[in-house]
């Protein structure tokens, strides 16, 4: 985002302002970084960049996602259907119980 360094916020555009929000957010150092769809609205390279960028980081990580390839990422997923906790357990099941779920 450097060459945008002097551009309003409103020219930029969603992958961009995703990008925007989590380099304003890591800027604090918390202990523990809670994330809400991270890579809504980025392209593929813009997607892995974030991705590594959060799992290389040495806070915990609360990641909620639908991207299926960064809950396979993580070491404990909870699948959650309709306001209820329905998986607790390692990624890839998780991903095969949320998988089943909506089939």
């Amino acid at each position: 985002l450097a060459e945008h360094a002097h551009d309003s916020v409103h020219s930029l555009s969603g992958g961009q302002r995703q990008l925007l929000a989590l380099a304003g957010v890591l800027a604090t150092d918390p202990s523990v970084l809670i994330t809400d769809e991270p890579t809504t609205l980025l392209d593929l390279a813009n997607t892995k960049r974030v991705g590594e960028v959060l799992f290389n980081l040495s806070q915990q990580l609360v990641l909620v996602t639908h991207d299926l390839d960064l809950a396979r990422r993580c070491e404990r997923v909870l699948v959650i259907d309709q306001s209820n906790v329905v998986f607790d357990g390692p990624a890839e099941d998780a991903v095969a119980h949320y998988l089943q779920l909506i089939a």
